[in-house]
């Protein structure tokens, strides 16, 4: 895992409570998205195995600034259950869990491939 401005990392405890937690839901397994891989941690996100997040972090108290920090501490609080229940996923991968409601199984199209589809299946409308 990488910290891709460690200049700007704080050196309070927020950001050690952070990386514990992630190290904490990794199991021993390395801190990285686990669907692509990407281990940057500035773009890393907890996310929730069964879409409970809301109803996770009301049950942690009041929403709004610092619910973020509040699970990181339950994370450290309750290791097995956070393991369970969390899983780490890069920012991409999160927003389109979040958008289609599931992670494809399927590795996104390569910018090649998606080429070569659209020329099968579109024809251009622009005649010179």
């Amino acid at each position: 895992m990488k910290a891709y401005f460690p200049s700007r990392q704080p050196a309070s405890g927020d950001y050690f409570t952070k990386l514990a937690a992630f190290e904490t839901v990794a199991g021993g397994a390395g801190v990285a998205c686990v669907r692509c891989g990407y281990d940057i941690l500035d773009a890393l996100h907890l996310d929730h195995k069964e879409n409970d997040g809301v109803h996770h972090r009301r049950s942690q108290g009041a929403g709004g600034s610092g619910a973020g920090m509040r699970t990181y501490r339950w994370v450290c609080q309750f290791p097995d259950e956070a393991r369970k229940r969390l899983q780490i996923l890069c920012a991409n991968c999160h927003q389109i869990k979040t958008s289609i409601g599931y992670l494809p199984t399927e590795p996104p199209m390569t910018k090649e491939q998606i080429t070569f589809l659209a020329r099968e299946s579109w024809e251009l409308d622009c005649e010179d």
